[in-house]
């Protein structure tokens, strides 16, 4: 700053010229916070092997990913599993480390 005083005595530089320390304010993408991610949940039905594609938050409970599944598909489902791990349906997406592009079993 005092170097922009300097050059504004001078004559090399206006206010309207100097960069000016910028605001911070939140960046407005139309996404809500924090972003979704990809989940994918394999199963069968009608004997066909199918993926199903779904957005996800991380504080979705694995109930709430069950209840989509079931809602697509139709039917009901027993249990959701992730690498082998019968999930827990009040666990979240978090607490099982499950991330973005995770695929999750349905039985």
């Amino acid at each position: 700053m005092i170097a922009a005083c300097l050059l504004m005595t001078a004559g090399f530089a206006t206010p309207s010229t100097m960069i000016q320390p910028a605001s911070l304010q939140p960046v407005l993408t139309g996404e809500p916070e924090p972003h979704p991610n990809n989940l994918y949940v394999k199963l069968k039905v009608n004997g066909q092997t199918t993926i199903l594609w779904l957005l996800s938050f991380p504080d979705d409970t694995i109930g709430d990913v069950k209840s989509s599944v079931e809602d697509i598909v139709g039917f009901p489902i027993n249990y959701l599993s992730y690498k082998g791990q019968v999930l827990d349906e009040s666990g979240t997406l978090a607490s099982y480390g499950i991330g973005a592009n995770a695929t999750l079993n349905a039985y």
